[in-house]
């Protein structure tokens, strides 16, 4: 991967990143006499050429996908290096493989399903109906072996969709394949960058299916298959984990790097075994991560930093407009929301 490839595309990102949503705007919206009021602020932000294509506001959830769809292609036209936009939009193409999973199982057409399906992907929705409701043989388009690797898990899942538990061993299968595709990216492009990021995914995937078996208490199970090999934590850690509560997990993770992160959860997880704040701390964690790209000029560093930054956006602005959809004050929303970028 040459570096200074990626010098017009981080010009791009630096302009974009001016109508990013800031802290001014977000205490806006949340000053905002009610949801229409917050609404508006939009038209100050890059949703602005989306904002006057629904007359609901309730359907703010429209703007904030065009815009993501808006960055998706922005970043497909300047990005050099078609395989770090992959890194990011595989994860949605995972998201389909399991909504078109489950619908096959529970006899539903496309139609019933097609409000949660997500266009941010690499592979076409239609690709994905050909290979899950008709089993034929179609090229996804991501490389053969890219190709190839999701083919034998989608296989593996549709095998097992029928058997008992099948659907949640289906969607562990699907988490798989997302791992080892991104493995294979990574290891593809040789950028310590994109390996840390790798790294922390993985590291947060782990970390929170420790906790959610924690708080089942079912033991592992069939979620030992669901570990991620590869990143900061061994099996065997891992398997030691399994048998402790949430207070002993956090208190046995509190000197790793994301000690932190856990000790602000520990009583949300052990008291009310809500995963809400620990979802909200992941979320910052991995944008505390990417800051750094703030200082970079050269790498794909920026192009990762951006759209997930887009992304934290558009979960601020969805939190704070069904707040203010649903008269929740100010001071009740704030504690939810995600830290910016910024």
């Amino acid at each position: 991967m040459n570096l200074t490839d990626f010098g017009y595309a981080i010009g791009r990102i630096r302009v974009l990143e001016t109508r990013l949503l800031n802290q001014n705007e977000v205490e806006r919206m949340l000053a905002a006499s009610d949801a229409k009021e917050a609404y508006r602020i939009l038209n100050e932000l890059d949703y602005a050429n989306h904002v006057g294509d629904i007359e609901k506001v309730e359907n703010f959830q429209e703007v904030i996908n065009a815009g993501l769809l808006d960055s998706k292609q922005i970043l497909s036209e300047i990005c050099p290096d078609p395989e770090v936009l992959l890194l990011l939009w595989l994860a949605y193409d995972i998201h389909n493989c399991k909504v078109l999973l489950k619908a096959r199982l529970r006899q539903k057409a496309l139609e019933d399903v097609q409000s949660i399906l997500s266009d941010l992907g690499a592979i076409k929705i239609a690709k994905l109906v050909e290979v899950i409701f008709a089993e034929q043989l179609v090229a996804f388009g991501l490389g053969p072996d890219y190709d190839q690797l999701l083919y034998q898990h989608l296989g593996k899942a549709r095998k097992v969709l029928t058997k008992e538990g099948g659907l949640q061993a289906a969607d562990l299968i699907m988490d798989k394949a997302y791992f080892e595709l991104a493995k294979a990216i990574v290891q593809q492009k040789q950028n310590s960058f994109l390996q840390e990021y790798l790294n922390h995914v993985i590291d947060l995937h782990n970390i929170g299916l420790i906790l959610r078996i924690a708080v089942a208490g079912e033991g592992l199970g069939p979620f030992s298959a669901a570990f991620i090999e590869g990143a900061s934590f061994a099996r065997g850690v891992f398997e030691q984990l399994s048998q402790k509560s949430p207070a002993e997990i956090v208190e046995a993770l509190k000197n790793t790097a994301y000690g932190e992160m856990l000790i602000k959860t520990r009583e949300d997880l052990s008291q009310h075994a809500s995963f809400l704040e620990l979802e909200r701390q992941m979320y910052n964690h991995r944008i505390h991560f990417i800051r750094r790209a703030k200082l970079i000029a050269f790498g794909p560093e920026p192009i990762v930093a951006y759209f997930w930054t887009k992304l934290n956006n558009a979960q601020i602005i969805r939190l704070i407009m069904i707040g203010k959809l649903n008269g929740i004050p100010a001071e009740k929303i704030r504690p939810h929301l995600h830290d910016l970028y910024a």
